[in-house]
């Protein structure tokens, strides 16, 4: 028997008996105001491959921003007129609203849920929102911006609804909005905020072309479980960076130095790094970039690498990583005993 008459039997049992293609449902949400603000941008940026939900208890906003589908929260609750900056209302009107939630949520593998610290819908519904995805049984990674610094009475409360939200998070990103000045001082407003959602952007779609575009050496939905299974009620984050093929070096430091992030990934004790580069990519300069970032791990971590050939990526390297048991820099919790944010989550269990 030749190869080639081993490849034409292959093909003639394929169309026979075609195997059916594995779709993974990812929804990406935005939840309140600066939520949704972010999820209106991305969808302009043209993130693929996912299904976009906008949820808010304000009417008003909620109608301006582009999503497939639209879920205004709390009904009589708030009457479409928001949560007041109360996240104890923002709470109530996702609870309000819960049974409408789990149906969005139904058949979902991941969920993205994206939402500002320290107002009233993005802290009380976020988490709320969250923990519906994860009973759905998706993967929940979720994104929360920290309050400026300016805006002392919202820096508590964002931290009690980032602590309720690491509950129901399998990846928890706290991006820090004070940030944006180092970066961005002189750009206009929306601009600036743009730089903010340009990160989630690429955080998302690293996320979503990796299980969803074949690749060379392919990394799958059950990979991405086998990652989080080593979690362990530690945080997670996702690294992202993109650079010159001849400076492998520059694309890992940029990735592990992401200037919104403030984490210690010497702990980590699970990831997985996948790179992507053009036809002309050395496997020299591949195990440049995934050495690079696995060697600040723990030193018995477990990695999972892929990759991917694309030649409109000539000349340049893609790398996305998600590390497990890494360590934030920052104060991410209330100090001493939490109080319990009324309708979310009883942050002391």
């Amino acid at each position: 028997m030749t190869i080639n008459s081993i490849i034409k039997d292959a093909e003639e049992f394929e169309k026979e008996y075609p195997m059916p293609k594995p779709e993974i449902n990812i929804k990406v949400v935005g939840v309140g105001g600066a939520g949704c603000n972010s999820l209106h941008h991305l969808q302009k940026l043209g993130v693929k491959n996912i299904d976009s939900i906008a949820i808010n208890t304000d009417y008003v906003h909620l109608k301006s921003i582009h999503a497939r589908k639209k879920i205004l929260l709390g009904g009589h609750l708030t009457r479409g007129n928001g949560a007041g900056g109360l996240p104890e209302i923002g709470a109530h009107a996702a609870e309000l609203s819960r049974r409408e939630l789990e149906t969005a949520f139904r058949g979902t593998h991941i969920a993205f849920v994206i939402a500002g610290m320290g107002g009233g819908t993005g802290t009380g519904a976020a988490p709320v929102v969250a923990e519906i995805a994860k009973e759905a049984g998706a993967i929940v990674i979720s994104v929360a911006t920290s309050p400026f610094r300016y805006e002392k009475g919202r820096i508590p409360t964002a931290k009690k609804g980032i602590a309720a939200m690491r509950r129901f998070s399998d990846c928890l990103i706290v991006l820090d909005n004070n940030k944006l000045l180092d970066i961005a001082p002189t750009l206009p407003l929306e601009h600036a905020f743009g730089v903010m959602d340009q990160v989630i952007a690429e955080m998302i779609s690293g996320v979503t072309d990796t299980l969803t575009l074949p690749s060379l050496i392919n990394i799958d939905y059950a990979d991405l479980r086998t990652i989080f299974s080593y979690a362990d009620g530690n945080m997670s984050t996702l690294l992202y960076g993109e650079g010159s093929e001849e400076e492998p070096e520059k694309i890992v430091e940029d990735a592990l130095n992401n200037p919104f992030l403030d984490v210690d990934y010497t702990g980590a004790r699970a990831a997985i790094i996948h790179i992507t580069g053009g036809t002309k990519l050395t496997l020299r300069n591949a195990n440049t970039v995934i050495e690079g970032i696995a060697s600040r791990f723990s030193d018995d971590a477990n990695i999972i690498f892929g990759a991917r050939i694309l030649p409109e990526c000539e000349g340049s390297i893609r790398v996305m990583a998600i590390a497990v048991g890494v360590r934030s820099l920052v104060p991410l919790e209330p100090e001493g005993i939490y109080e319990v944010m009324p309708g979310v989550v009883e942050l002391t269990r």
